[in-house]
């Protein structure tokens, strides 16, 4: 027993020293390892060098008071549980109230019976022996119920409780909540080639990566273009395993899509690296689905349902493109088929037309250009916006033959009025969409439009998102620098959402970037916006490349990005100026603004 009980530390603090000495040899006696201070900052240094399994504590000390350094250890990081016996000469109700009250774990008053405290001793330990016991079977059972075995992530039933925390937090701190679903593509063929130790490796290592990659892009979100905050940043992102190959990225305080997508391009980055499987360099590629609190969404299980649909998207949309789920309205519950039925029948029937948004210049109030927008009308679910048909489109593939479509209408439209306004020296902007230029026969399609409508082509400007024209390098630099051979201008849609690097900035031939809307909805209070513009444009102004910000609702966002000097050509777009306008609109604006003057609806 003596052997046993030499293991087990007991501190002792007193400042009655002859009380200190017989609680000492006392305990001793039992075998056990004694430590003793007389006072309470000397008890707190005790205590946090020697580690004590037991403590017990006098009231009244100097210094620090029994009660204080109670209080100090209940608060601690470490062995904040230990057993604390509070001695003291006063046996009144209220010191023992308020000894409990400070976390004793029980209360011993003076004279001390030195017969019985090594039986009260040796019962307390027992006791607390009994409950460490009992709280590592909970963590276990705790451990078994909520976390993976694998990787040691938390499981699908921990990840909708920390879902469900983010949920209600979002509710007062007006943010929005986005889930991130992560899918292998093709994950199944290293369990198949190599054997399931391999695929447990390969899924340990991608969820270490992960989790590394979430410290950064927690840090990320915070700072324009990754800059890095310190070491001790909190980490607020969380991530989860759902199953064999899927993993879950919980974003609990973001602002708007731009957010959710800025860690999607870090997480593709991340996960693209290769792998060590069997002695083979094996590259695994995400499909990833993201959904976010918005539209009344306020349930678990519904935003989950939704992150995981979007990831099945994503599946055919081909691995590394992201897809944000689109909360459908009632109108828009038909399946994919007959969706895919009613945009094809609406192509053929002219139920989509086109709009028109133009561009003013910063600084002299000019209209520089004009963007073709496509919008459907559909005879029976009505006008349909874009950000629920465009993307559905792109699913279906039918996104090639509206494309032609919007590219033909628009490229009329352009040649008819310029014909009618020969003063418009101005450009047309055109969306061209991922499956379009990946096409085989697109820059055959552009050349026949060219000469089908006869339009000048350097009237012509194509705007394409960032992350399209990376996903085969080599193969966009020869379509752009042929697209750039007719004349056309080519200008990047949506910059800062994605990849936002200067290398490819140098080594395409580009003439325009366009600042995304939501670097400028918070303009006027968030100085991390105005300080991304800010970059965007020093970084413009380097390449010698005109810059577009859309999105302009207020003067005073037209004001603090004047106060932003750049050398740079710098034209913008947004509801201040001009709502997108059917084509009779536009040729009213067209001819009103001959003189170069420019009418603000």
């Amino acid at each position: 027993m003596k052997t046993s009980n030499r293991d087990i530390k007991i501190l002792v603090c007193d400042d009655d020293i002859t009380h200190l000495l017989l609680m000492e040899k006392t305990l001793q006696k039992e075998g056990y390892t004694v430590f003793t201070c007389n006072d309470g900052r000397k008890a707190i240094l005790a205590f946090e060098q020697h580690a004590p399994n037991m403590m017990l504590l006098d009231v009244k000390m100097p210094f620090k008071s029994g009660f204080e350094v109670c209080k100090f250890i209940r608060s601690s990081k470490t062995n904040a549980d230990i057993p604390i016996l509070m001695v003291t000469g006063s046996d009144d109700a209220e010191s023992v109230e308020r000894a409990f009250a400070f976390g004793a774990t029980d209360f011993l008053s003076k004279p001390i019976n030195w017969a019985m405290i090594s039986y009260r001793v040796k019962y307390i330990i027992k006791n607390h022996h009994a409950y460490l016991s009992l709280k590592s079977a909970k963590e276990k059972l705790n451990r078994i119920a909520f976390y993976d075995s694998l990787t040691g992530l938390p499981n699908r039933q921990a990840f909708k409780r920390s879902i469900s925390n983010a949920l209600e937090k979002s509710k007062t701190a007006e943010t929005k909540v986005a889930i991130i679903c992560i899918g292998l593509d093709n994950f199944n063929r290293i369990n198949d080639s190599a054997g399931h130790q391999h695929g447990e490796k390969a899924i340990k290592t991608i969820a270490s990566r992960l989790m590394h990659s979430l410290r950064y892009c927690d840090k990320m979100l915070h700072s324009p273009f990754g800059q890095q905050y310190g070491d001790d940043e909190n980490i607020e992102l969380d991530t989860a395993r759902l199953g064999s190959d899927d993993f879950a990225i919980l974003l609990p305080e973001i602002k708007n899509r731009n957010d959710a997508k800025l860690v999607c391009d870090r997480l593709v980055s991340t996960i693209n690296q290769p792998l060590d499987i069997n002695g083979y360099q094996v590259v695994i590629k995400p499909e990833i689905g993201i959904a976010i609190s918005e539209d009344g969404i306020e349930s678990v299980d519904e935003l989950m349902k939704n992150a995981e649909t979007a990831m099945h998207l994503a599946k055919g949309k081909g691995p590394e493109n992201p897809v944000f789920y689109i909360n459908e309205t009632p109108h828009m519950s038909m399946d994919s088929l007959k969706y895919e039925a009613a945009i094809r029948e609406s192509i053929k029937n002219n139920d989509f037309f086109m709009v028109y948004q133009p561009k003013v210049s910063l600084h002299e109030n000019t209209i520089v250009g004009v963007e073709c927008l496509c919008r459907w009308e559909h005879p029976t679910m009505g006008l349909i916006p874009p950000y629920k048909f465009i993307p559905l489109a792109e699913e279906t593939g039918l996104i090639i033959e509206l494309g032609d479509w919007i590219l033909r209408e628009s490229c009329q439209r352009a040649k008819s009025l310029t014909e009618r306004y020969p003063e418009y020296d101005g450009s047309f902007s055109i969306n061209v969409s991922a499956r379009q230029l990946a096409h085989g026969n697109f820059i055959a399609k552009v050349k026949n439009v060219l000469e089908e409508t006869k339009v000048d082509p350097t009237k012509i400007t194509f705007e394409i998102t960032e992350s399209l024209i990376l996903e085969d390098a080599s193969e966009s630099t020869s379509k752009l620098s042929e697209l750039r051979e007719l004349g056309i201008k080519l200008s990047i849609d949506d910059f800062g959402t994605g990849y936002s690097s200067l290398a490819y900035l140098k080594a395409f031939p580009l003439d325009e970037l366009k600042i995304d809307r939501s670097f400028v909805i918070d303009l006027e209070q968030d100085n991390t916006d105005k300080d991304v513009v800010k970059t965007i444009l020093l970084l413009a102004e380097s390449l010698e490349i005109d810059v577009v910000i859309e999105g302009i609702e207020t003067k005073s966002q037209i004001d603090i990005i004047k106060q932003l000097k750049t050398k740079t050509k710098v034209s913008i777009q947004g509801y201040y100026f001009y709502k997108p306008m059917v084509l009779d609109e536009v040729s009213k604006v067209l001819a009103i603004t001959s003189d170069k003057s420019v009418v603000i609806n």
